[in-house]
């Protein structure tokens, strides 16, 4: 995951690009600069149910193992070079 990303395409285009509708539209964010440290619900489609735009998934790591609240906080960007070291 990156730190920030955008989500400033319009509803109508997303649905018809993925042939899906949004379960919730008014939870869809949309603006040029989202910050992930805000840990924002974003748009995922599910390959249970490829046709539906759900946004009731946060953005950040929090595995079920943890027990530290703060751990969220310190895992946002994922590496690739430590995928042997740490348990996230």
């Amino acid at each position: 995951m990156c730190y920030y990303t955008q989500q400033n395409a319009p509803k109508k285009n997303i649905q018809e690009r993925f042939n899906a509708k949004f379960d919730q539209e008014a939870n869809l964010i949309e603006n040029d600069f989202i910050n992930g440290f805000s840990y924002p619900n974003l748009p995922v489609i599910l390959d249970s149910s490829p046709n539906i735009i759900t946004t009731n998934f946060n953005w950040g790591l929090l595995p079920n193992w943890t027990k530290d609240i703060n751990f969220r906080k310190n895992t946002l960007n994922a590496r690739i070079e430590t995928v042997d070291e740490k348990a996230s």
